[in-house]
């Protein structure tokens, strides 16, 4: 199966992968930086708190979608 496209731009040196991920994130960062106002999560102000015995409930109605993985 090929790993490359036509015209991939790092197909001489796939270290140069590196290069763009440094300059990508360094844009981001500064994109972030400059954004106005606080990051706002629409599902934070809907939640409800929950107490510990509950959260527990929830732990354990949560494990019996997941297969035992402990061998005896």
């Amino acid at each position: 199966m090929p790993r490359r496209l036509q015209n991939d731009p790092f197909q001489y040196n796939n270290d140069d992968i590196y290069t763009e991920v440094d300059r990508t994130e360094a844009a981001m960062n500064t994109g972030l930086q400059n954004q106005s106002g606080s990051l706002h999560v629409d599902a934070e102000e809907k939640r409800a708190g929950r107490s510990l015995q509950e959260m527990e409930k929830e732990a354990e109605w949560l494990k019996t979608f997941f297969a035992e993985t402990n061998s005896s």
